[in-house]
């Protein structure tokens, strides 16, 4: 197959904390499939068509990446998306994921769709939770600094996320006045309540099937927590059937639900990834706790023979 995977830039030009990006370009590659690699920073569309300005080829298993050609519309068999470009800034995510609507005209296939990765938008999650009465963590219509100071005479604080995740980052704990009034581009962020947990866990879905259940530790103060040690886990009943169902129909080939909060009391969504779901997890203590990436392989393999 002729393989396009987008990966953030960060990824390409080597930065740390990429070995998913790199172990699943390897196993397409060692599968025998011709892959290129682009960087959403480098897609825009010219005369209606999908066009790359960069395109790169992996190899080696180092995960090297050499440029190769520009200005290339692109084309094949599957797009694979991987990185939103979250690295560079909203404006670059949501160009990109405007983009994947037209690219599908010019993939036999973009796993995840244009509309399933849309879902990865904060806000967008959130309405469909509410619509589907699913248990997600209460969300605020904030629009100023005012509206965040009068939520803090009813709440101890109030975590901003952006509107679409990368690692953690950028994530701010509003407690006063001043933190208040330091947030000014609103429309970038998505404001919740704080659901204190040391622990996250994640229901990992391929083409419908539950592969990963896990759990991850986070300490650290809210909006400064950092990543722990990961367990596999049994899961829980309740939350493996809501993950199922949500996966199901936002249409997520590859992708994962989130939870937080006491599951014998009250567990609540946290979020649904696709690109972030990432393929493997390491960590200094439990080298290699998995890796799903010749999983996902073969899973398109399948979904491009049916």
């Amino acid at each position: 197959m002729d393989v396009t995977i987008g990966l953030n830039d960060g990824a390409i030009v080597g930065e740390k904390g990429y070995l998913g990006s790199i172990s699943l370009c390897n196993a397409f590659r060692n599968r025998g499939h011709n892959l290129q690699v682009v960087s959403p920073v480098d897609i825009h569309i010219e005369n209606n068509t999908v066009t790359a300005r960069k395109i790169y080829r992996s190899y080696g298993a180092s995960g090297k990446f050499q440029l190769e050609d520009g200005k290339v519309p692109l084309s094949g068999d599957v797009f694979f998306v991987y990185g939103l470009g979250e690295n560079n800034g909203p404006r670059t995510t949501s160009s990109f994921m405007s983009s994947l609507y037209p690219l599908e005209n010019q993939f036999r296939k973009v796993l995840n769709s244009a509309e399933a990765t849309s879902y990865e938008e904060k806000g967008k999650q959130n309405r469909f939770f509410m619509e589907n009465g699913l248990p997600s963590i209460p969300t605020f219509d904030v629009k100023s600094s005012s509206d965040l100071v009068n939520l803090l005479s009813s709440y101890e604080g109030i975590i901003a996320k952006p509107n679409v995740g990368f690692m953690g980052k950028g994530v701010r704990y509003i407690t006063d006045i001043k933190s208040a009034k330091s947030i000014e581009d609103f429309h970038n962020y998505t404001f919740q309540t704080c659901v204190h947990a040391d622990e996250e866990r994640r229901y990992m879905f391929l083409d419908n099937k539950l592969i990963i259940r896990r759990a991850l530790k986070r300490p650290g103060n809210p909006g400064e927590e950092s990543y722990g040690r990961m367990d596999l886990i049994e899961g829980y009943p309740q939350e493996e059937e809501t993950s199922r169902k949500i996966i199901e129909k936002i249409g997520m080939f590859f992708g994962s639900v989130d939870f937080r909060g006491d599951p014998g009391k009250r567990s609540y969504l946290l979020e649904v990834n696709g690109s972030g779901t990432g393929v493997e997890y390491d960590d200094e203590k439990l080298t290699n706790c998995y890796n799903v990436s010749g999983l996902v392989v073969k899973a398109v393999e399948k979904k491009m023979s049916e």
